[in-house]
């Protein structure tokens, strides 16, 4: 297959979007532009478009459906301008495409098919049931914290009876005590689940799925004996400094601070009271190479040597036993996360049904390895054109279950568009990996042929830039422009990729205002000083003839805009 000639000729659109600058109307317009120069009138049916909210689908399906029949109608010149431009079809066969494919997808409503990346992973769900063991009738469950308590309750219960679960519990609530955190131990435990509903938490924990709790006390148990290995280990080191200090006629009060501070007081310390305690301090002492004086030098420069190979080795088992308590102290928690985890997935299987959260982890097992062509097969409807909005909220799961379908419809030469923005990126919380649209063409995970992968979606992509704002006044637009330039030229590489090109072009003539204050670090008045300036920005805004209801205060959280009313409520 040759190369494409120009990067117009590339079906694989990137484009880069900002606020206002029209990328619901991009992905509109590539959806009809594949429709109407198609020859297949049922080309819509082949098409696939995926949003990231319902709202959002019903609003593109409402969009292409209104910009058909103005097309058919010849309504709206600058729109029937544009697709002629665009599509290189004349006016009149324009008309006459427009009406034959609004009319078809109208009456073949069900196979218009934009719609939301988890319905259409539940549909593969479907088709793939019996290949993961799922019957045929499962439910879709959206509430996992409901069926969390419930999980959470079946362990509670078993307190008393299973004398392993009730050891862990007491030791639990015993790390709750010691670290002064509130709630009773059954909120404690739910705040622990919330890993069970991030895939990239999640997925590991299943790997210890088949262990029950003695698995654990186990491995506790080695890491125990590993630490008093370590202690031995301390000693041994401390008694070889002791004797090279010794060799040269003199003690530990030799080191720079004597015996009250620094690797002085390290040694007496373990010594007198069998406590090894390495500070940061300490071991910034030794790598400054500032834990003995110009003038006591001389006195060991014979054995300097010897002696940082042993201090070298009291930083490593320093690490290795922090490690090690760190590690004990998390396994008690892990350990019944696990345990909950296993009650989770029995009443998961008891009840038939599959958390919504569940949907990409279930299907990537299938889709990572198989060829896009079976899974077409098993969905009973083989798409050719792959249209995917908003991006940068896409999960790396998400994308991993679409990646097969786009490498197979880029290798046949077909259009594929994505759209993102990953300034507006605020779908962590549900998975949300923005790198992956700032990476893209590049495409990592961890596929059988990722090397056949980036190879079609390097050559077949171009990367473009939606550049005009068609909402904003000029002073916001040009405001932002400031922003995002400055923030390129920061220091963190993602971050500087993140707002690389993102400078917007005014399209509307009003001018606007932006008036940022910072008001410093007077905590204690903070919410008097916002208080007052905001008072003379609303009493400034209807000065200029402004109404309440044009005026909105937007707050960082919920506490914040109580506080806010409260006090525009009771100005004295």
């Amino acid at each position: 297959r040759s190369m494409y000639e120009s990067p117009a000729e590339k079906p694989f659109k990137i484009y880069q979007s900002s606020a206002g600058s029209g990328k619901t109307y991009t992905l509109v317009k590539e959806y009809i532009s594949i429709v109407l120069k198609s020859d297949n009138p049922n080309k819509f049916r082949q098409i696939l478009a995926i949003t990231f909210t319902n709202k959002a689908a019903t609003e593109m399906k409402e969009r292409v459906l209104d910009a058909l029949l103005k097309l058919s109608k010849a309504e709206d010149a600058d729109l029937m301008k544009d697709f002629v431009a665009s599509t290189g079809i004349n006016k009149s066969e324009l008309i006459s495409k427009s009406h034959k494919a609004y009319k078809n997808i109208i009456h073949h409503y069900g196979d218009f098919n934009i719609l939301t990346i988890d319905k259409f992973v539940h549909r593969i769900i479907r088709s793939f049931a019996r290949e993961l063991d799922l019957s045929l009738s499962f439910e879709i469950e959206t509430d996992i914290d409901t069926f969390l308590q419930r999980s959470i309750g079946v362990l509670l219960n078993n307190i008393g009876a299973n004398a392993e679960l009730t050891k862990y519990l007491i030791r639990f609530s015993e790390q709750l005590i010691e670290d002064s955190d509130k709630g009773d131990i059954e909120q404690q435990l739910l705040r622990l689940t919330s890993i069970l509903k991030n895939e990239k938490t999640r997925i590991p924990l299943t790997e210890f799925k088949q262990h029950d709790l003695s698995f654990f006390s186990d491995l506790g148990k080695n890491v125990k004996e590993n630490e008093k290995k370590l202690i031995l280990e301390v000693g041994t080191s401390i008694s070889k400094i002791v004797d090279l200090l010794s060799s040269q006629g003199l003690g530990i009060d030799f080191f720079k601070g004597k015996m009250k501070s620094g690797w002085g007081a390290l040694i007496n310390k373990f010594l007198t009271k069998d406590e090894f305690t390495l500070t940061d301090p300490t071991i910034n002492q030794y790598s400054e190479e500032n834990w003995y004086t110009s003038k006591t030098e001389s006195l060991v420069r014979s054995v300097i040597s010897p002696l940082q190979d042993e201090m070298e080795k009291l930083i490593k088992i320093n690490e290795e036993l922090n490690f090690a308590k760190e590690f004990n102290k998390q396994l008690v928690g892990f350990s019944l996360l696990n345990s909950i985890h296993q009650i989770l997935f029995k009443v998961k299987s008891d009840n038939n049904i599959v958390f919504i959260s569940d949907f990409n982890e279930v299907i990537s097992k299938i889709v990572i390895n198989e060829p896009a062509p079976f899974i077409y097969e098993k969905i009973g409807a083989r798409y050719k054109n792959y249209l995917i909005d908003e991006f940068q909220d896409t999960s790396s799961l998400q994308w991993t279950n679409l990646v097969p379908l786009v490498y197979e419809s880029l290798s046949e030469g077909n259009k594929n568009l994505i759209v993102g923005d990953a300034k507006q990126a605020i779908y962590r919380w549900r998975n949300g990996d923005v790198h992956q649209f700032v990476n893209l063409p590049k495409v990592e995970g961890e596929f059988t042929y990722l090397d056949e992968i980036n190879t079609v979606f390097n050559y077949s992509a171009t990367r473009n830039v939606l550049q005009k704002n068609y909402r904003s006044a000029s002073a916001i637009v040009q405001f932002n422009n400031w922003l995002f330039e400055a923030l390129a030229t920061g220091e963190k590489e993602q971050i500087q990729k993140i707002y690389k090109n993102s400078s917007q072009k005014v399209t509307k003539k009003q001018t606007g205002i932006v008036n940022a204050k910072i008001v410093g670090n007077d905590i204690e008045n903070t919410e008097q000083i916002v208080y007052e300036n905001v008072m003379h920005w609303i009493k400034q805004a209807k000065s200029d003839g402004f109404s309440d209801g044009d005026i909105a205060l937007l707050v960082r959280s919920k506490n914040d805009g109580i506080k806010q009313t409260w006090i525009f409520a009771h100005p004295e």
